[in-house]
């Protein structure tokens, strides 16, 4: 007669493999994530634009600091569409970040950046023909 197996020995807390996710990594509040992309462009942007302006040579090339300002704002709150029009965000930050630069605005803080957000996503929530396409 052989003995039956022994019951698994019961986890811990700390190494249990069924620990609840966070709420950021389990895409409950995704809104928030989007926040905290938004905000950290528009600061890149406006903290490249307060540098271009007491360079003399940047400041030469881009004229307008108070239009920088507004629309790298402008750009970065076009990311929070990303996740239901990946492939238009992609479009409206590239064709705004190229407008800009043709203006003598500085907008790439936020464009370059945002492009690449951009990017992710129609990787990311479009179907693979659609994303490899757009990309």
């Amino acid at each position: 007669m052989t003995a039956a197996p022994a019951a698994p020995a019961p986890e811990t807390a700390a190494g249990s493999r069924t620990a609840a996710p966070s709420a950021l990594r389990a895409g409950r509040w995704p809104w928030l994530s989007d926040a905290i992309i938004v905000a950290a462009l528009a600061a890149a942007n406006c903290a490249l634009v307060t540098l271009s302006r007491e360079a003399p040579a940047m400041a030469a090339v881009w004229h307008d600091h108070t239009a920088g300002y507004v629309a790298g704002v402008l750009l970065s709150l076009v990311l929070f569409a990303r996740r239901f029009l990946p492939f238009t965000v992609l479009m409206l930050l590239t064709l705004g970040g190229l407008a800009g630069d043709f203006a003598g605005v500085l907008v790439w803080g936020a464009a370059s950046l945002g492009i690449a957000a951009a990017a992710y996503s129609v990787g990311r929530y479009l179907p693979l023909v659609r994303s490899l396409a757009g990309l």
